[in-house]
């Protein structure tokens, strides 16, 4: 067995935990503007587009660790009752998001196709996210996405953008070490 396989699922573990840990420091870095965004989908982006389904379990424990009462949603919010709030949809749509970047990018370097996952992937969140809230708080569901969505819109392109444009550098040096 060669010396890279051997060291795969340590490796495995490393990302999933670097990029859990990101995750959480995301969702606590606020860019103040009139409707304060956070970093939390900047890393869902990258470890989407840089170990693929792996990001799954990321995000996967990222969700439990707030579930479970520790404070790595956005504000320090955690616990049951925080996950299945208004915002809830989207905590829960990052799952989505996730799965769908890594289904359509697979692993490409590819700008376009990349650009493009991450672009459907954040219109699936909006959709999950949005609908979750019209449930939670009885409000037509276009209310809604004007209350969580329309504010976000140029948020999440630049994030986007950097998005692709960090993956540009290190998807070389985790793509020599790391296998979809």
């Amino acid at each position: 067995m060669s010396q890279r396989n051997a060291s795969s699922p340590l490796l495995a573990l490393l990302y999933i935990s670097l990029f859990t840990a990101l995750i959480i420091v995301g969702s606590y870095i606020r860019i103040p503007l009139a409707i304060p965004i956070t970093l939390q989908t900047l890393f869902i982006y990258l470890a989407a587009l840089s170990i693929g389904w792996s990001s799954l379990a990321s995000v996967g424990a990222y969700l439990i660790l707030g579930a479970f009462g520790l404070p790595v949603f956005a504000g320090g919010g955690s616990g049951l009752a925080y996950l299945f709030g208004p915002t809830g949809g989207f905590l829960l749509g990052f799952l989505l998001l996730t799965a769908v970047i890594a289904w359509i990018a697979r692993g490409s370097k590819k700008i376009i196709r990349n650009t493009f996952a991450l672009i459907f992937g954040t219109v699936v969140l909006y959709a999950a996210g949005s609908a979750w809230f019209s449930l939670v708080q009885a409000m037509p569901y276009l209310d809604a996405l004007s209350l969580t969505v329309i504010p976000f819109i140029v948020g999440d392109l630049i994030k986007i953008v950097v998005s692709i444009l960090v993956y540009r550098i290190i998807a070389p040096y985790i793509m020599r070490n790391f296998s979809f």
